[in-house]
């Protein structure tokens, strides 16, 4: 059972990632945010530990809306500190201008909370029509269900 919370959680945190990296490259885009390939990358790299520090995967199909809301401005704020962070550090090395940490942050939140939203959506559904077809509606009458437990 542990292992399949912790494939789960790599999966969203996969998928996730790929939301990240493309919400920098869209940010990238956008004049004055100067977001280099190699920070692009370390932007992921930054995402995933954000992601395990905030824990953002925890209860992920059983939060409502505004639950949802509140987590990713949780993870938005520490993804934001850590990436403030590692510019500080890095020397040079992975330079993002604030404009560009603020346009990608502010993307990577609108497309994080649409993409749980729409995972939470497909997976109940799944889940739903998977544990359905398992379901058997008996009707009987109590002389035939006598007969039938008897034998």
């Amino acid at each position: 059972m542990k292992e399949k919370q912790e494939i789960r959680r790599i999966e969203i945190g996969i998928i996730q990632l790929v939301v990240v990296v493309f919400a920098a490259m869209v940010a990238s885009k956008i004049p004055y945010t100067e977001i280099t390939q190699g920070s692009i990358v370390l932007l992921g790299v930054v995402h995933v530990v954000s992601y395990y520090i905030s824990s953002y995967y925890e209860n992920l199909k059983y939060r409502g809306y505004l639950d949802e809301l509140i987590a990713t401005v949780k993870y938005c704020f520490i993804f934001a500190l850590i990436a403030t962070f590692l510019s500080f550090f890095a020397d040079g090395s992975f330079s993002i201008s604030r404009r560009g940490l603020l346009y990608v942050t502010l993307i990577s939140g609108v497309l994080l909370y649409v993409t749980n939203t729409v995972l939470k959506y497909f997976r109940s559904s799944i889940y739903t029509r998977r544990k359905s077809n398992k379901n058997i509606l008996l009707i009987s009458d109590q002389a035939r269900l006598e007969m039938f437990c008897h034998e």
